[in-house]
């Protein structure tokens, strides 16, 4: 069976949304890759279905804005439609395995959203962890911080 043509813009330029798919089976299939460890190389691979462009665009739909790329929700997930999105790079930052996520209250979030809606600033949040303060008085912007503030 012949592959069709890929797809293209009016310009002649790839469209986006193919870039994104050739790229994430790029990381995964090719081991001479430069992110193939980080993917292929750990495991992770892309469901059957989207062997096939037309299945993944069908599934993904259109990027939102040029500002966004294919991201995994769950990291050591495979690349499969209930476990990828369209994200922007704030969004894929705090999603990244890098990230120091926090739970307090059954919420979990990054600590560069806590400092969001606490108002303190990243390094405040992980010194006071780092110090033995428990989740609440860390993410508290009352509480002053040991021998530093009185």
């Amino acid at each position: 069976m012949k592959r069709p043509p890929a797809p293209r813009l009016s310009n002649g330029k790839l469209t986006p949304e193919y870039v994104s798919w050739c790229r994430m089976r790029n990381r995964c299939n090719n081991k001479n890759a430069p992110q193939y460890q980080w993917y292929g190389g750990r495991g992770i691979s892309i469901c059957a279905r989207w062997e096939y462009f037309p299945a993944f665009l069908e599934d993904m739909g259109p990027k939102p804005s040029p500002r966004h790329t294919l991201d995994r929700i769950d990291n050591d997930g495979n690349y499969e439609p209930n476990n990828c999105r369209w994200a922007t790079a704030k969004e894929q930052a705090r999603n990244s395995r890098k990230a120091h996520n926090v739970t307090l209250n059954g919420e979990t979030r990054c600590i560069a959203e806590w400092t969001e809606l606490t108002g303190l600033k990243g390094p405040t949040i992980r010194h006071r962890l780092r110090h033995g303060y428990d989740v609440a008085s860390a993410l508290s912007p009352e509480a002053k911080l040991r021998g530093v503030l009185k």
